[in-house]
């Protein structure tokens, strides 16, 4: 990394590789923070500031697992492996990155490209874990961590911006009711007064997409189940009395939508999203993931 150059930019563009910077002023702030080399992915607007998603790129790539892009030392300016978190992307705000120091080629960028939509080869991606003891897991957690600290403004700044979401009568037949938000942001649903999130987190080295129901509770986890060829929907706490059935339909980013056959949530119950077919975090649409009560 010593032989990197720095470049100075107005904007970030996509496909852009930065650091981070230490410190932030602001909700969530933070100081002295380790820096983080990340890739441009899109940009968003709100009234006062720019938002970008960016996701980690590291060099380190033999702690790659089977979610983990592994981009050619060809595929960027840096000339180095290197091994791109897409299941940690984040957004961060204009004033959290510090310098471009590179960015990923045309070349890479399709491949990054082809990861998001579900479509790069397992041969483009890491090994997976052996089992919960595998020292990657201990090795990349620091990461897990410092990721979580630099999303803090952002969640932040959705807490101040809260939004509201009336009912508009009952859903026609065949529509996608909207029940759940996207990460992140706190969402109400009146007059039923349902609050939703969805982050992403680890379950015992497993990485998975959190999908929390608050009012009534219902909390579990996506898992993509690869022995089983399935994705899988983990319920860990439901609240007591919960007596209504419900589908969790998850988009992805290729324009599908899976649905889970009809169920009635129980606590350390398991839920087949869909079975016979690899579904992996990263071709998940984090926008797109409802909870359905049947009959709407």
């Amino acid at each position: 990394m010593s032989s990197a150059t720095f470049h100075q930019a107005k904007r970030p563009g996509r496909g852009d590789i930065w650091w981070s910077a230490p410190s932030y002023e602001g909700p969530a702030g933070y100081e002295d923070l380790d820096r983080m080399m990340f890739v441009v992915l899109d940009e968003s607007h709100t009234v006062d500031r720019s938002w970008f998603g960016v996701a980690p790129i590291w060099p380190d790539t033999d702690l790659a697992n089977e979610l983990d892009l592994i981009l050619a030392p060809d595929a960027t300016s840096l000339g180095l492996p290197a091994r791109l978190q897409l299941r940690r992307r984040i957004t961060l705000a204009w004033e959290q990155f510090e310098a471009k120091i590179g960015e990923v080629r045309s070349k890479g960028m399709e491949l990054v490209d082809a990861a998001l939509a579900g479509e790069a080869g397992l041969e483009s991606f890491g090994i997976a874990y052996e089992s919960e003891h595998d020292w990657r897991i201990a090795a990349d957690r620091w990461a897990a961590e410092l990721v979580a600290e630099l999303q803090g403004p952002y969640f932040a700044a959705l807490q101040e911006a809260e939004v509201t979401i009336a009912d508009t009568g009952p859903a026609p037949a065949g529509d996608l009711a909207e029940m759940v938000q996207l990460a992140g942001r706190r969402a109400t649903r009146t007059p039923e007064d349902r609050e939703f999130a969805l982050a992403a987190s680890d379950r015992g080295g497993r990485e998975v997409i959190e999908v929390c129901v608050e009012q009534p509770e219902m909390r579990g986890y996506l898992w993509p189940n690869l022995q089983r060829a399935a994705l899988e929907f983990h319920l860990e706490r439901v609240a007591e009395g919960w007596r209504r059935s419900v589908e969790l339909l998850v988009g992805l980013h290729d324009g599908r939508t899976l649905a889970s056959s009809a169920f009635t949530p129980e606590a350390g119950g398991r839920v087949d999203v869909v079975e016979g077919e690899v579904v992996l975090l990263k071709a998940i649409d984090p926008e797109r993931i409802r909870v359905r009560p049947v009959g709407e």
